[in-house]
């Protein structure tokens, strides 16, 4: 059995336990909470900046993955001048520039070796000094990413939880004063009720 399912069963199988003097003066209204949360402005735009802010992480990840082979220090050194808000000094600028250099001097040397079948026994401990960076710069990476995802994951879950008590807020005010007993997710309820849904959005948005 689906959650939907579940619940529209055992919204039925209350009411239906109901006393009947209960159920007569019940009065029940229904929500499409569907519906709610794709038209709530405020949700909707807190998305949209969600999405926004993931986009530039992924774009970061993407910037920070041409510094792989740098030292554990140089590559801290790159986090901070990327984190720095734009337009960057001519100075750190420089220094970007020169870490970028760097790092690209390391990986063209390091796929050079990689392509030698015969290294030296110096060529080959330089290959594996580099090969180590790599993997050490592929971690750091992943550690970035899982960073990333987490902050997103959190902030996702502060919206939906400030964006249910909204909800909540508003959903009681409006059975209070128009007398409703009971509000429902359309989703659980087959026949009766009276959809408040606009009502709910039309406060939501001070519309």
């Amino acid at each position: 059995m689906t959650r939907r399912l579940l619940r529209t069963a055992l919204a039925l199988l209350l009411l239906a336990a109901a006393p009947l003097a209960f159920a007569a003066d019940l009065k029940v209204a229904t929500v499409d909470m569907g519906q709610v949360t794709t038209k709530y402005e405020a949700l909707q735009n807190r998305s949209k900046e969600l999405q926004e802010w993931l986009n530039k992480q992924q774009d970061y990840l993407i910037r920070l993955s041409d510094y792989l082979l740098l030292s554990d220090g140089n590559f801290a050194e790159v986090v901070s001048l990327l984190n720095t808000a734009p337009p960057l000094p001519a100075d750190k600028a420089a220094r970007l520039k020169e870490l970028g250099e760097l790092a690209v001097a390391k990986e063209d040397t390091f796929h050079q070796l990689e392509s030698n079948p015969k290294r030296t026994p110096q060529e080959e401990e330089q290959y594996k000094s580099l090969g180590d960076q790599l993997t050490r710069g592929r971690e750091r990476l992943s550690a970035a990413g899982i960073k990333i995802g987490a902050d997103h994951d959190q902030q996702v879950s502060a919206a939906r939880e400030d964006f249910m008590k909204k909800v909540l807020e508003v959903t009681e005010a409006l059975a209070k004063q128009d007398g409703y007993n009971l509000v429902l997710d359309s989703g659980v309820v087959l026949v009766g009720g009276t959809d408040i849904t606009d009502k709910v959005l039309a406060k939501l948005n001070n519309k």
